[in-house]
């Protein structure tokens, strides 16, 4: 490997490493112990999850190998105090490569949590002030490469890095590790966006930070400049999705943020990734700080009442030099009571105007007040007020960190919240992989004047196309309910026959011993019949016809019962044998067709299935009979059974195939055993 081994920027990273170099009395920075125990966790955690990667490892070189570049590289770091070393990888672009890493832990070059590793021009820009990030050693993971890679890295990177140095514990770096990993398995993502921009739905939501959006805001509070931004999540853009009313009050509004992990997933999907999570709650407190500041004043409206002013006495002592404008809760009934609020609200002198009217009714209502509101800026915060005024706990940072803040809202308010996240979440990411899809394959999204009135006309989407997409994705759902009803139908099947094959075991058994004795023979016959799509199959019954059944089956045709001449039924037909009259009158010859069941040639419930000669007699109309899987009983079974003709049998079975479904072979059972009690047309 030491020949294959590339290096880059050596001489460079030699000279950094002494302007790097750390004053020894700052090396006391862990004592012995604790760096003893330290290490040891790195090493064994290390060597465990080398050993799981092992054969990705094996692959990666294998790929480089294969394109006759080197299987490893290694970069020129900054360690502690300043020491190079080489950062090994295994990636062709050089990039962040944890796995191989892990090779610089054993080395002891790294530990498994600290700071980013810095080549010698990264290091030049560390301030002074942040320069004890150099006193441990640079990590795998690190806590700010964690907040960034769901989008919540708020503070800089060297703040971030030297917080968690001070306040870095064996419980904190283990819980680093933990939510790390889980990130990386989500598929979280670091990588630099280079558009300002994400179009998700026609809505152009802007591709920004923590900071530059409040510059932006403020900018916008001093200039005195009618601003209107919006926030939007995984549920506001569904929303968005269906609601044209509500689509086109986001259309006016001069910004939009992006807000929670589903956005971010779109933005992959897009590929675009997104610089930041800017929820409102979040921002909240940073545009307090900055307000306070400022010497600007805000006006909180919405949420229930009592909410809005407990959320401003609480932010208020966080932060003592803001001033609260007013507030007001969000219930009103009618356009007097509006005027009022709107009257309220200019009054108060305020700077920003908070709104929790909840999606979409706040975007709608800052849209159409637009031009009698006077606060410049203006923000829809959704349920900003409740998590403020201590009425609903937010998550945890852990939580946050690992983009899963939903599932503690959906653990908290499980009624209201399980549509939004269990259902409305995987829906968003399928409009928007259609969206993506649809794009990236270039189709045209106009397909005539016609389709674009019937769009707009009935307010189905926004979009021309998809109204066939919607339609596609009915198919897909009403193919997905097939299948749920023949694997429920299957399972049923199956835990069907498995007991009774267990509780009827000793009277099939006593039935072989009867025919056995009643007449010369096995005590079980076999037939090829045509399964579903007409497959053939064998099928098992109790012998109830004497041996020479079949050589006397030409004779007797001409005194068959059926007049269509498909089926054979005689009443009295003289090849079946005594015991057989008796078995067949109570179909419990059918019985060991239970094997055929549990094989899966079979179904407790479907169209009998028919002799290979039958259905050579089939019309085009008939064989939609084969379609469907064969069963023990059906309609006609339970409707009259060899007192019907072949064709209101082919009607019966056709009709099943448009009604089956779990109930309806649950009432078909219920309807066979007095059907089969009374033995009526049964011969």
């Amino acid at each position: 490997m030491k020949n294959r081994l590339h290096t880059h920027d050596s001489a460079p990273v030699l000279e950094m490493s002494n302007t790097m170099a750390v004053q020894p009395a700052d090396r006391n920075f862990l004592t012995h112990d604790e760096a003893w125990i330290q290490r040891f966790l790195d090493l064994t955690i290390t060597l465990t999850l080398l050993i799981l990667a092992l054969p990705v490892i094996a692959m990666r070189i294998g790929a480089n190998l294969l394109k006759n570049s080197a299987p490893v590289t290694g970069r020129q770091m900054l360690g502690r105090f300043g020491a190079p070393f080489l950062l090994l990888s295994t990636r062709s672009d050089n990039g962040h490569d944890p796995i191989t890493e892990l090779f610089n832990v054993l080395r002891g070059d790294m530990s498994l949590v600290g700071p980013r590793p810095l080549n010698s021009s990264e290091a030049m820009q560390v301030p002074h002030h942040h320069r004890s990030r150099f006193l441990v050693r640079p990590g795998v993971f690190s806590a700010y490469r964690l907040k960034r890679s769901t989008g919540i890295d708020f503070e800089s990177e060297w703040h971030t890095d030297c917080e968690e140095i001070r306040q870095s514990t064996l419980k904190r770096r283990l819980g680093i590790i933990a939510r790390s990993l889980l990130t990386g398995i989500l598929g979280a993502t670091t990588d630099v966006p280079e558009q300002d921009h994400i179009n998700l739905f026609g809505l152009a939501i802007t591709n920004t930070t923590m900071d530059e959006a409040l510059d932006w805001i403020l900018n916008r509070v001093r200039a005195d400049q009618p601003t209107n931004v919006g926030i939007v999540n995984a549920d506001t853009l569904n929303k968005a999705y269906k609601n044209d009313d509500y689509h086109a009050a986001l259309e006016t509004f001069d910004r939009i943020l992006a807000d929670g992990v589903g956005v971010r997933m779109a933005g992959k999907i897009a590929n675009t990734p997104l610089r930041g999570n800017l929820n409102g709650t979040d921002l909240f407190p940073r545009l307090c700080d900055r307000m306070a500041t400022e010497g600007e004043s805000i006006f909180l409206f919405g949420a229930r009442p009592g909410v809005a002013q407990a959320a401003a006495d609480n932010i208020r002592q966080r932060y003592p030099g803001l001033k609260i404008a007013g507030t007001h809760h969000g219930y009103f009934s009618d356009e007097k009571e509006k005027n009022e609020i709107i009257k309220l609200i200019n009054h108060s002198g305020a700077a920003v105007l908070l709104v929790a009217l909840g999606a979409p009714r706040q975007e709608q209502w800052i849209s159409d007040n637009a031009n009698r509101l006077k606060p410049p800026v203006r923000i829809g915060v959704g349920g900003l007020f409740d998590f403020y005024s201590g009425r609903i706990p937010r998550a945890p940072l852990w939580v946050r960190e690992v983009g899963m803040e939903w599932i503690w809202r959906l653990i908290q308010e499980p009624r209201r919240m399980w549509r939004r996240y269990v259902i409305g979440n995987p829906l968003f990411l399928f409009r928007i992989w259609l969206e993506h899809n649809r794009i990236r394959t270039g189709r045209n999204e106009h397909h005539g004047e016609q389709d674009r009135i019937l769009a707009h006309s009935q307010k189905l989407y926004r979009y021309p196309q998809l109204l066939a997409l919607r339609a596609r994705l009915k198919r897909w759902i009403w193919f997905a309910g097939i299948h749920a009803q023949q694997v429920i139908k299957r399972v049923f099947d199956v835990a069907c026959v498995s007991l009774m094959l267990i509780l009827l075991a000793p009277f099939l058994l006593l039935v072989g011993l009867t025919i056995k004795l009643d007449s010369a023979g096995p005590v079980l016959f076999s037939q090829l019949r045509a399964g579903k799509n007409g497959k053939p199959f064998r099928l098992w019954k109790f012998r109830s016809m004497h041996q020479d059944s079949e050589r006397k089956l030409k004779k007797l045709q001409s005194m068959n019962d059926v007049p269509d001449g498909v089926l054979f039924k005689m009443k009295n037909d003289p090849r079946i044998t005594w015991v057989g009259r008796f078995i067949r009158k109570y179909s419990i010859d059918e019985l060991p067709q239970l094997w055929n069941v549990l094989k899966g040639e079979m179904s407790l419930v479907g169209p009998r299935p028919a002799l290979p000669s039958e259905v050579s007699q089939y019309s085009l109309q008939d064989l939609k009979r084969l379609e469907t899987v064969p069963g023990l009983t059906c309609y006609w079974q339970v409707s009259g059974r060899s007192l019907l003709g072949f064709q209101q049998q082919v009607a019966l079975d056709t009709e099943y195939l448009y009604a089956k479904c779990f109930t309806e072979d649950l009432k078909i059972l219920l309807r066979t055993v007095p059907a089969v009690l009374r033995g009526e047309g049964a011969y």
